[in-house]
């Protein structure tokens, strides 16, 4: 009996499917953010600079509306973040790993602080229009735990820059 039917699962018609796509369109990337229990890995690592919920800093923190697939500013604390199992983050459903255009990395960016906040893998495209600071200083906001697997430089130099 197959798998999808009540059959054990075999090696044979397994696929491991990831998807990844550039977050360029953050109405859409917000409306498929939810939120999860961290992994037990991460609620014992204690997270210093990377807000549980992105979006917003300090003592705000971003929650969804009731199921609307919103992100609304709420006045919760992080400390409210916390449910019976440990720490939640949001997790942008939309891939499983998601990237940052070279177009679209400005430092100071909507693009930018939407990513630092959400707790999938993500990649940033770096070329050679990015200067050295620059490309420290985005590590610094998109990693500053310094995790592994966190955060992927994508080159993107082109054919002609090789």
């Amino acid at each position: 009996m197959p798998f999808e039917k009540g059959g054990p699962k075999g090696v044979h018609g397994e696929v491991d499917f990831y998807t990844s796509h550039e977050g360029l369109m953050l109405d859409y990337e917000e409306a498929l953010t939810r939120t999860f229990a961290l992994p037990s890995a991460l609620q014992q690592h204690q997270i210093s600079n990377v807000p549980l919920i992105p979006g917003l800093q300090g003592e705000q923190i971003s929650s969804l509306d009731g199921g609307s697939s919103r992100l609304q500013n709420s006045s919760a604390t992080a400390d409210q973040a916390r449910t019976k199992q440990g720490f939640t983050g949001f997790y942008n459903t939309s891939a499983h790993f998601l990237w940052i255009g070279d177009r679209t990395r400005q430092l100071d960016g909507a693009h930018i602080e939407y990513f630092r906040g959400i707790r999938n893998p993500i990649g940033a495209k770096v070329g050679p229009s990015m200067r050295a600071d620059e490309l420290l200083k985005l590590v610094e906001i998109l990693n500053p735990d310094r995790e592994p697997g966190r955060l992927t430089l994508i080159t993107r130099y082109g054919a002609g820059k090789v």
